[in-house]
């Protein structure tokens, strides 16, 4: 396969080799033990919801088990490559930062189209940037010498990053009255401490 979703024998061998902090590695398991936590004061949790809509759906509700709970599932990754070093985990991890910058895009597009939000736009700003930094950084990793897509390092931080400005956004909605729960805060810590450790990593 060619591009930055390439499967080349270089770049499995650069992402093997890398390896997470222990911090981030922790980090990662907190940032995947929020999904047991209730999203609203009072409400259920995404591993709740999940678990319903699989005893409901089968293996149909998947896919949209996987969009939805991009974050936690991008913090077990970074628990797993941490623990599991190699390149299957680090492309894991690779894989749910993409996910996670589109589902970033697409979601402030529909905020800003829909109204009743705090903040619309600086959300939508966020998105636009974020989003052009990636496509721009990944393109230049590619074109360097090497041809390797950003580093285990880079994209964990990455995706951690996401993760704090959506739940930014998401606690700044406490402004216009809505309720939120424990999983939000506990997420934005734990992204937030990934994002410390590895700020001078590019």
């Amino acid at each position: 396969m060619v591009g930055w979703m390439s499967d080349e024998p270089e770049t499995s061998v650069a992402w093997a080799r890398e390896r997470l902090p222990g911090v981030v590695t922790a980090a990662g398991a907190v940032l995947a033990g929020a999904a047991a936590l209730p999203g609203a004061p009072g409400g259920p949790s995404w591993l709740d919801v999940a678990v319903d809509l699989v005893r409901a759906y089968g293996l149909a509700a998947v896919p949209l088990l996987v969009i939805t709970g991009a974050p936690f599932l991008f913090g077990a990754a970074v628990a797993l490559a941490g623990g599991l070093p190699g390149a299957p985990t680090a492309g894991l991890v690779r894989g749910l930062v993409v996910l996670l910058q589109a589902e970033v895009v697409y979601a402030a597009v529909l905020v800003v189209t829909g109204g009743g939000w705090v903040a619309p736009w600086a959300f939508l700003g966020f998105a636009a940037v974020t989003g052009g930094a990636m496509v721009v950084h990944w393109a230049s990793s590619r074109a360097s010498g090497s041809g390797e897509p950003p580093t285990l390092r880079w994209a964990t931080r990455w995706g951690a990053l996401l993760v704090v400005g959506a739940a930014l956004w998401l606690r700044a909605q406490a402004l216009g009255g809505a309720a939120i729960g424990p999983a939000i805060d506990v997420a934005l810590g734990a992204s937030a401490v990934i994002v410390q450790r590895l700020v001078r990593i590019r």
